[in-house]
C-alpha cells in the first residue's frame, strides 16, 4: 500500500509523516491490485470476504481489526488523523465512530477515505460528525458504496469531497494529488479547532504531525 500512496506521501512530506499499518489477515489480491503491483505481495485485509464465515465470525473479524488499530495507535501515537484505502476507509471509519463513542485517545482525529466501501465494522453506527475527507473515483465500481459512506457523515462535520477520473485506485496525477494535500492540512487545521473532547490536552509534537494509513 505504501507504493500506491508514494505520491501523497510526498506531497505531504513537509507537513505530515505518514505510518503505515497493514491488516492483520492474509488476502488474496484486492481490486486494482492487479496487474500493477503483482511483485508486491503478500497482500493483507482487515477482514475477509469468505462468505462462509458465520455472523459471529465476521462480527469477531471485525472487533479484532478495531481493537488491533486502537492498540497501535495507543503504542505508537499521536495521530493527528486516520486514512484509508478501500477496505481501509472501512476501518479509519470505524476508528473515528469509536472515537466519538468513546474517546480513546487523546489525539483529535480526522479521517481520509480513498475509494471508500461500506459499511464500517461497528453494526448500527450514528453518523459520523468529525472532520472527513472523501476522494471519488468517477469510474470506480465501488463509487456508490463511496457515496454512501460520505451521505453518513454529518452536514455538522467538516465534509470535503474531491473526484478524480479514475477507478479503484489512488489518484496519480500530480494536480489532483496536490489537492488532496492540500485538503488534509486544511482539515488537519479545522480538527485542531474541533476537539473531541475539552477535557483532552493535545500534545504538542516535536516535529510533524503523524497521519496513520490503514
Amino acid at each position: 500500500m505504501r507504493i500506491q500512496f508514494s505520491k501523497l506521501e510526498s506531497a505531504l512530506r513537509k507537513t505530515f509523516q505518514l505510518v503505515f499499518l497493514e491488516g492483520p489477515l492474509d488476502s488474496a489480491p484486492g481490486p486494482g491490485v492487479l496487474p500493477f503491483f503483482e511483485d508486491f505481495g503478500p497482500y493483507s485485509c482487515w477482514v475477509s470476504d469468505d462468505r462462509s464465515l458465520s455472523p459471529e465470525e465476521k462480527r469477531k473479524e471485525e472487533t479484532n481489526a478495531i481493537a488491533y488499530i486502537k492498540t497501535f495507535m495507543l503504542q505508537y501515537g499521536p495521530f493527528a488523523g486516520i486514512l484509508g484505502f478501500s477496505q481501509g476507509a472501512r476501518a479509519a471509519a470505524s476508528i473515528l465512530l469509536e472515537q466519538q463513542r468513546e474517546a480513546f485517545t487523546h489525539d483529535s482525529l480526522f479521517g481520509v477515505f480513498f475509494c471508500g466501501t461500506f459499511p464500517p465494522f461497528i453494526p448500527d453506527a450514528p453518523d459520523i460528525s468529525l472532520p472527513t475527507v472523501h476522494v471519488l473515483g468517477l469510474t470506480d465500481p465501488y463509487l456508490r458504496e463511496s457515496e454512501v459512506l460520505l451521505e453518513h457523515c454529518t452536514q455538522q462535520s467538516v465534509r470535503r469531497v474531491i473526484k478524480f477520473n479514475g477507478g479503484h485506485h489512488m489518484p496519480t496525477g500530480s494536480d489532483v494529488t496536490q489537492q488532496i494535500a492540500d485538503v488534509i492540512s486544511m482539515t488537519y487545521r479545522t480538527s485542531q479547532r474541533k476537539r473531541v473532547s475539552s477535557i483532552w490536552k493535545k500534545k504538542v509534537p516535536d516535529s510533524r504531525p503523524s497521519a496513520l494509513e490503514i
